[in-house]
Formats: structure tokens, sequence, C-alpha cells
């Protein structure tokens, strides 16, 4: 016979002894505040893919709340669903619309069945990368963004280690849904190669393959 075992998350917190209902944010985040019922919290625009994995958990936003003792929690975000090719040397992926659309920053979210994040600080780009900056094994992975409709398409750049950068774009509306998700494999056209430098390393790999 084969025993199974089931791993229960535990949360700790204070709650004043008047209180009637409980709110709660997952993954933890000691910078989410509430206030008239609605809860302030970030959705990150910098995702860090751990090795072996193929998406940023801290990065899964979820809420709930309850008047009991149960906590049933919702899903915020949707999935964008990147394939690696296994011919590129990838460090970074960045996903933007076309029309600069939401897709993280720090926001609102009222807590019900189908839980809507309103942003106060919008990003409109979200980049995944992974494990101590390296390089991206071949296979999928996963960006965690706000719902979203892109009316025009989307852009999809895929930087190298030598700071080349292949974009590729989707011209057609898509859209990201709450607990759902976007494949792109299919959608987007084919590459055209660019260069993105966002920091000294970069710049450093860029003119040592690119610069001569």
């Amino acid at each position: 016979a084969v025993k199974s075992s089931v791993v229960r998350p535990s949360f700790s917190g204070s709650i004043a002894e008047s209180a009637e209902e409980l709110y709660a944010v997952y993954p933890y985040n000691a910078n989410a505040t509430l206030a008239d019922g609605k809860i302030t919290t970030t959705i990150p625009h910098e995702q860090v893919v751990p090795e072996g994995g193929n998406v940023d958990k801290s990065a899964l936003l979820c809420v709930a709340k309850t008047t009991s003792d149960a906590l049933a929690f919702k899903n915020v975000l949707g999935l964008v669903k990147v394939t690696v090719p296994g011919n590129m040397k990838i460090a970074r992926i960045t996903l933007r619309g076309k029309d600069n659309e939401t897709l993280a920053g720090t926001g609102t979210i009222e807590v019900t069945d189908t839980p809507k994040f309103d942003a106060t600080e919008a990003a409109t780009s979200i980049t995944l990368t992974y494990a101590d900056n390296g390089v991206f094994p071949a296979g999928e992975y996963y960006l965690a963004v706000a719902p979203v409709e892109f009316k025009n398409g989307f852009t999809i750049s895929f930087t190298k280690v030598d700071a080349k950068t292949a974009l590729k774009e989707a011209t057609k509306s898509n859209t990201v849904a709450r607990n759902g998700g976007l494949d792109t494999k299919n959608l987007l056209t084919a590459l055209s190669l660019v260069c993105e430098i966002y920091n000294k390393t970069d710049l450093l790999n860029w003119g040592a393959n690119w610069g001569r």
C-alpha cells in the first residue's frame, strides 16, 4: 500500500476580537493593506523563475475573505505561456501590450468571487528572468498578468545573453482572463532581431559581440 499525505499551508496574524470579517492575501506580502473592504497590494513586474520551475510562485496572487474559520482563496491573475526554444540562450523574456495596457503594478482588489485588480500605479510590461540571472532551459514558462485585453496585440522579446533580442508580436486582439491563460505559441509572427540594453552586463555583452 502507498500512503499519501496532504501538505496544508499555515497562516498567522492578529485580529481584533470584535472583527466580523477576515481577509487574507497569498503569497504573503508584508506591505499589503486593507481599507474599506479592499486590499492594496502589488503584482510584481519583475518575476523570477526558480531553478527547475516554470513560474514565479510569489507572483501568483490570490485573496480570500471569510466570516468563519475557513478561507477560500480566489485567483486574481491570469497566465501567459511562452515557449523557449533549445537553440537560443535566453536570459530575459519581456511582455508588453501594443497600447501600453496595465499588466502589473500596485493596486486595489475588492475581494469577491471574481476579484478584480484596479491599478493605482500601473506597470505596462512584465519581465521574466531565470534563477540567479541564468539562462532559461528549453521549455514552457508562465508570466503572471493582471487580466487584460490586448486590443491591438502584444509583443514578447526574448533577450539573449549577448544582449541581442528576438522580438515577436501578435497583431490581433487577445484576452488574458482572470483564472485563465493565453498560450502565445501559435499567435506570434516571425521574429525580428533588435538590441535592448538594460544594464552594465548587457552593454558589455553587446560591445563584445555586436558593437564592433
